[in-house]
C-alpha cells in the first residue's frame, strides 16, 4: 500500500488548497449542473458561444478536469423530508415511514441515482522555485531534494491561485452554473471513497500535510481488463475517435451514463504560441502533399489543408484555442459479469455521439487511472488536440433540475432521481399552483398524494370539491368532511367577520357587494352600475355598524326602502335567499359550521340540481376560508379548488377570486385550481384572476385538442410541447407530469406507497373493493381496512 501510495501526485493540503509533487496548486469546485432540457435551439447556440467564451477566457498552463459521478446521492434529502415532520396523526406518520422505506430503497439499490459535478483546478506555480532540502514535514519523506518552500514563496502562490479559482467560478456563473469550492474533509472524503469503494470513512482525523498514507488502505490489483481496488472491479474506458460532427450541448447525451459511473473530461490550456507555430508547420506540410501531386486530386490532404487553415484563421482571430484533452470512464461494481454488461453499454453510448467509438483500457487501465484520478487533473495517454469550438459540445457541465432546497415533497424525475418540490420555495413569486390534465389524468390522485406528503407538518387543508374525490383522504386523516345538499342543515351568515378591524370591514363590504351581485344578476347583464354599487356599499357599511348580527335580510330590507328603482329590484330577486326558504336557511340564519380540524373538505355535488345555490355557495366557502387563512400568517395553508370554475365565471366572482389568489402568499396560503384544460382558466374571466397569480403548473396528460391552447396559453416552446405530448402514466404504478415551478421545468414522476394509493384512489374497481372489504369487516376502521388492501392490492384491485 506504501507503494501505491508514493505514486500519487497529490501530497497534502495548504490553507485548504492541494499541493502537489510537481509545485501546483490545485482545488475542488462541485459545480450545478445547467438543465437545457426546455431550452430552444437558439438558446443552446448561445450557450455553446458562451461556453467558448468562457474556453477561450483560462489562462495558459491551466489544467482542469470536469467529472461527472452518478451514484446513490438520495440520503441528505430524504433526511431532510423527514425532518420536516411534525405528524401525530398514526396514518401520517405510517405513510412517511412508508415513503421513507421506499426511497431509500430505491437510493441503496442504484434506481435513484444521483448526478454530482465536480470540476478540479490545476496550475503550477508562476515563479520556478529553487531546489534544496524541504522545510517542511510532509517533505522530509524523501530523501532526495525538494523546494525551497518557504511563506514568502508559498502566500504569493495561493492568493494568485485563489484570484483564478474565482475567475473560473464567475466564467460558470456566465453559464448560468453556480459553484462552490469544496473543503479539506469534504475533499479528503471524496479521494478516500475513490480509493476506497464500500470502506467506511470514520472521521476525519488524516495528515493534512501529507493525505497519501492515510488516503490509500486498498491495495490496487492489476488485471488483463482493468485493476481491483479492495472488493471493487474496475473498467477504465477511453474516447477513441472523435464524432465525425459536434453540436451544441452534446456532452448532455453523457448524463445517461450508468449507475456507479464516473466521467473525466482532462483538460490542458496549452501555449498557443507554440501550438501555432505547430499548426504552421502541419500546413506547410499538408500544402506540400497537396500540391506536389500534379494531376492527381489527393482529397485527404486537401481536406487535412482546409481544417488547418480553418483553425489557423480562428487562432488569428482569437476565436479559437487548442486544448490537450482525454474523456474517460471508469466504471466500478462488485460483480464482473455485471460489470461487463456496462462496458457493452457504455460503448453503445459513444457510438451514439454521432459516430464516435470509445475503448476499453486494458493493461493501462490502472496506470492511467492514477494519473487522471481526483485530483490530478491530467490525463496524457488517449489526450488529442480540440479546439475551442468542439471543446464547447463536449463540456459535461448538463444536468436535471434537482428541486428546490426544502424537500416537502419528494419526487422523481424520468432518471429516476429524487428532486425535492417545496411550494413555499423562496424561488417562486407566488405559492398557488394549476393542475391541468385530460379526463383521467390522475389530476385528483396527484393533488391526493401532494397533500398525503404535506400532511406530515401539519398544514391547514380545505378542498372544494365536486364528486368525492377526497373523502378517504379527509375522513381516514382526521379531517371534516362536509357533504353540502339542499337538506344538509349548514348555515353560513355572509356577514360574518374575521376581526373587527378596519381592512376586514372594507373586505367584507367588497364582498357583499360581490355577492349581492351574483345572486341579482340577469343572465347577460353587465353588472352593478357605479351609482347602485356605491349605494349597496353604502347599505353594508351601515348594517355592519349598527346590527349586532346582521343578516342578509336586514341588506334585503334597507335595498327593498331605496328610493332607486334599480335597487329595489334588486331587494325583491334577493327574496328567496332570506327567511325560511330554502336558499334562506343557508344564508340568512347564524353560521354553525366551525373549521376545527386540520384538514377540511367541502363537497358541492348534492347541489347540481341548484346551480344558483352552489355558486353562491362556493362563493361563502371561499369566503369562510378566506376568513380562516387570515387568521394564521405562520402556518402553511393550501386550498384546493377542485374542477368549480365555471360556478363563478361572473365578474363578481372573478373579482374576489383574484383577491383571493394575489394575497394568498402574504399568509403562508397556496391554492390549488385544478381543470380538465388550461381553456377553463384561460377563456374566462377568472383567467386574469388565476393565471398570474399561479406560479405552479402541473401539466398532466392532455387530450389532443388540447394542446395547440395550452402552447399558446402556457407560451411553451417546441421542446416543452413535445415533453407534454410524452408524458403519461401507469395505472397503480406512476403518473408523469410536466412541471413547470416558477423559471425551472421538468418532467416529474409521480408516485405513492400502496397506502397513498389506497386513500387517493377514485377508480371503480378500488372504490368497489373498498366497499366490500367494509362490509365483511364493519367492525374495523377504515384506516385499518385501507392498510389491509394496500398489503393485499399494492398497485390497486385491477393491476
Amino acid at each position: 500500500m506504501s507503494s501505491l501510495a508514493e505514486k500519487l501526485d497529490v501530497w497534502g493540503f495548504e490553507e485548504g488548497r492541494f499541493i502537489f509533487k510537481d509545485m501546483s496548486l490545485g482545488a475542488i469546485l462541485k459545480i450545478t449542473p445547467r438543465d437545457i432540457s426546455c431550452a430552444t435551439d437558439e438558446e443552446l447556440n448561445t450557450l455553446h458561444q458562451v461556453a467558448a467564451d468562457f474556453l477561450n477566457g483560462l489562462p495558459a498552463g491551466l489544467s482542469l478536469q470536469f467529472v461527472q459521478m452518478i451514484e446513490k446521492g438520495g440520503a441528505s434529502l430524504i433526511q431532510n423530508h423527514t425532518a420536516l415532520s411534525e405528524a401525530q396523526e398514526p396514518l401520517i406518520e405510517k405513510m412517511l415511514a412508508d415513503r421513507v422505506r421506499r426511497l431509500q430503497e430505491l437510493d441503496n439499490s442504484g434506481m435513484a441515482p444521483s448526478q454530482s459535478m465536480y470540476v478540479v483546478l490545476r496550475r503550477p506555480f508562476k515563479k520556478a522555485i529553487a531546489k534544496k532540502k524541504s522545510v517542511f514535514s510532509f517533505w522530509k519523506k524523501n530523501n532526495h531534494e525538494e523546494a525551497d518552500f518557504t511563506r514568502d514563496t508559498i502566500e504569493p502562490e495561493l492568493r494568485s491561485f485563489s484570484q483564478l479559482v474565482e475567475q473560473v467560478r464567475h466564467g460558470f456563473e456566465t453559464l448560468g452554473i453556480t459553484s462552490i469550492e469544496i473543503q479539506e474533509d469534504s475533499a479528503f472524503a471524496l479521494l478516500f471513497d475513490q480509493w476506497n469503494p464500500l470502506y467506511p470513512l470514520e472521521g476525519m482525523n488524516f495528515n493534512r500535510e501529507d493525505i497519501r498514507d492515510d488516503l490509500i488502505l486498498s491495495d490496487m490489483v492489476m488485471s488483463l481488463k482493468g485493476f481491483a481496488l479492495g472488493r471493487v472491479h474496475h473498467r477504465v474506458l477511453s474516447l477513441k475517435i472523435m464524432p465525425e460532427h459536434t453540436f451544441s450541448a452534446m456532452s448532455e447525451k453523457l448524463r445517461d451514463l450508468l449507475f456507479d459511473s464516473r466521467l473525466h473530461l482532462s483538460v490542458e490550456v496549452l501555449d498557443q504560441e507554440r501550438e501555432t507555430l505547430t499548426l504552421e508547420t502541419q500546413r506547410r506540410i499538408a500544402y506540400a502533399m497537396y500540391a506536389g501531386k500534379k494531376g492527381v486530386s489527393d482529397l485527404e490532404s486537401e481536406a487535412k489543408l482546409k481544417d488547418i487553415e480553418a483553425l489557423l484563421s480562428g487562432r488569428v482571430s482569437g476565436q479559437e484555442k487548442i486544448f490537450s484533452v482525454a474523456l474517460n470512464v471508469v466504471l466500478r461494481h462488485e460483480n464482473e459479469e455485471e460489470l461487463e454488461n456496462q462496458v457493452a453499454a457504455v460503448l453503445q453510448l459513444f457510438r451514439e455521439l454521432s459516430g464516435a467509438e470509445g475503448m476499453v483500457e486494458s493493461l493501462a487501465a490502472g496506470p492511467m487511472f492514477l494519473e487522471f484520478s481526483l485530483p490530478n487533473a491530467r490525463a496524457k495517454e488517449r489526450s488529442r488536440r480540440m479546439n475551442t469550438s468542439v471543446l464547447a459540445d463536449f463540456l459535461p457541465i448538463y444536468g436535471d433540475w434537482s428541486g428546490h432546497d426544502n424537500p416537502r415533497v419528494i419526487l422523481r424525475n424520468r432518471r429516476g432521481s429524487l428532486l425535492g418540490f417545496d411550494p413555499f420555495s423562496p424561488k417562486l413569486t407566488n405559492f398557488n399552483q394549476i393542475v391541468s390534465g385530460g379526463s383521467g389524468a390522475g389530476k385528483s390522485f396527484l393533488t391526493n398524494v401532494l397533500i398525503a406528503q404535506l400532511m406530515k407538518e401539519n398544514p391547514k387543508v380545505f378542498i372544494i370539491d365536486i364528486g368525492g374525490s377526497y373523502k378517504k383522504m379527509t375522513e381516514n386523516l382526521g379531517g371534516q368532511y362536509v357533504a353540502l345538499g339542499a337538506d344538509s342543515d349548514i348555515s353560513l351568515n355572509p356577514f360574518d367577520l374575521s376581526d373587527s378591524s378596519q381592512e376586514a370591514v372594507d373586505q367584507k363590504i367588497k364582498f357583499m357587494t360581490s355577492l349581492v351581485e351574483l345572486m341579482t344578476k340577469e343572465d347577460e347583464a353587465s353588472g352593478i352600475g357605479k351609482l347602485e354599487r356605491s349605494e349597496i356599499e353604502q347599505a353594508i357599511k351601515d348594517i355592519l355598524r349598527d346590527e349586532k348580527e346582521p343578516k342578509l335580510s336586514h341588506l334585503r330590507e334597507k335595498l327593498l326602502n331605496n328610493a332607486e328603482p334599480a335597487l329595489m329590484r334588486m331587494g325583491k330577486i334577493l327574496g328567496p335567499w332570506v327567511g325560511d326558504s330554502p336558499f334562506g336557511k343557508f344564508v340568512d340564519r347564524r353560521s354553525n359550521l366551525a373549521l376545527t380540524s386540520p384538514i377540511v373538505c367541502f363537497d358541492l355535488k348534492g347541489l347540481e340540481s341548484l346551480p344558483e345555490l352552489q355558486a353562491v355557495c362556493l362563493f361563502l366557502i371561499t369566503d369562510l376560508i378566506w376568513r380562516e387563512v387570515q387568521r394564521d400568517r405562520i402556518s402553511q395553508k393550501f386550498v384546493v379548488f377542485d374542477e368549480c370554475w365555471k360556478l363563478i365565471e361572473s365578474g363578481a366572482g372573478s373579482r374576489f377570486i383574484a383577491e383571493v389568489f394575489r394575497t394568498f402568499r402574504k399568509y403562508r396560503a397556496s391554492a390549488i385550481a385544478i381543470s380538465q384544460t388550461m381553456d377553463d382558466f384561460a377563456k374566462s374571466k377568472i383567467a386574469s384572476a388565476i393565471l398570474p397569480n399561479s406560479s405552479v403548473k402541473w401539466i398532466l396528460k392532455q387530450t389532443g385538442g388540447n394542446l395547440p391552447s395550452l402552447k399558446e396559453t402556457l407560451l411553451l416552446n417546441e421542446r416543452e410541447t413535445r415533453l407534454v405530448e410524452s408524458v403519461t402514466s401507469k395505472k397503480g404504478y406512476f403518473s408523469e407530469a410536466f412541471l413547470i415551478a416558477g423559471d425551472d421545468k421538468q418532467v416529474v414522476v409521480v408516485e405513492s406507497t400502496p397506502l397513498e394509493y389506497w386513500l387517493a384512489t377514485t377508480d371503480p374497481a378500488d372504490l368497489k373493493a373498498f366497499e366490500e372489504a367494509r362490509n365483511r369487516n364493519p367492525e374495523l376502521p377504515d384506516a385499518e381496512i385501507l392498510e389491509n388492501l394496500a398489503r393485499e392490492f399494492p398497485r390497486g384491485a385491477s393491476a
